[in-house]
């Protein structure tokens, strides 16, 4: 039994360390700021998770680019991402005969996401070109996307609310529920998972909020 321990306690160890090597970790920009992401990297299993968002404010009203991005971390230390449409849900699938995906590589302080014009969600493909340099740039491949974090975090995860009303449970069971829920759009970070739940923590204006939410009432990939 100690030596089942041992070797899992090692193996998760090799993990870390080996994503430590990349340079990737979980990491944040402010919410406030004009483009935002959030990355979440899993040092267990190499999953990296994130949204990003960028907005374009006029007269009238407030155009947005939202997706959610996920992929696992490879030999080179690149992350090649699946593409989903944070307000849609909808996954950005690849045009025919297109073999260079939107890729995600992270600095100490920033992270940089190759976008392929084609992948870019809804009106992102616009939205993106208004934001402009020197957060997004654009050349004949589609956009580089550069975004300045914080430092590395702790969380595991990002997962984003597709339920009406995704409701804070106490334990990951059904009985153990509260009043206090998430609504659709929001944003949470994974810090622990378990079949068929996370554990979130969700931070509105000063307030943070922890518990354990259902997997089925976040966008899935």
């Amino acid at each position: 039994m100690f030596l089942k321990f041992f070797l899992f306690s090692l193996g998760v160890t090799l993990a870390a360390s080996s994503i430590a090597g990349t340079s990737l970790h979980s990491a944040t920009n402010d919410f406030v700021e004009n483009p935002f992401v959030a990355v979440g990297v899993n040092p267990a299993t190499h999953v990296v998770t994130g949204y990003f968002s960028a907005r374009r404010t006029a007269p009238g009203g407030t155009d947005a680019c939202k997706f959610l991005f996920r992929g696992r971390v490879g030999q080179d230390g690149k992350v090649r991402l699946t593409i989903r449409d944070a307000l849609t849900g909808q996954q950005s699938a690849p045009a025919q005969g297109q073999q260079n995906p939107a890729t995600l590589t992270i600095a100490k302080s920033s992270v940089r996401i190759e976008l392929p014009e084609t992948l870019a969600p809804g009106d992102c493909d616009w939205i993106l070109e208004w934001v402009g340099g020197p957060h997004v740039t654009k050349d004949q491949r589609g956009f580089t996307l550069s975004v300045d974090t914080g430092p590395q975090d702790d969380w595991i995860g990002v997962a984003a609310i597709r339920s009406k009303r995704a409701y804070f449970h106490d334990a990951p069971d059904a009985a153990s529920v509260r009043k206090a829920f998430l609504v659709a759009g929001n944003i949470a970070y994974v810090t622990e998972e378990k079949p068929g739940w996370y554990h979130v923590r969700f931070t509105h204006a000063a307030r943070v909020t922890t518990g354990w939410i259902r997997k089925s009432d976040t966008v899935q990939f």
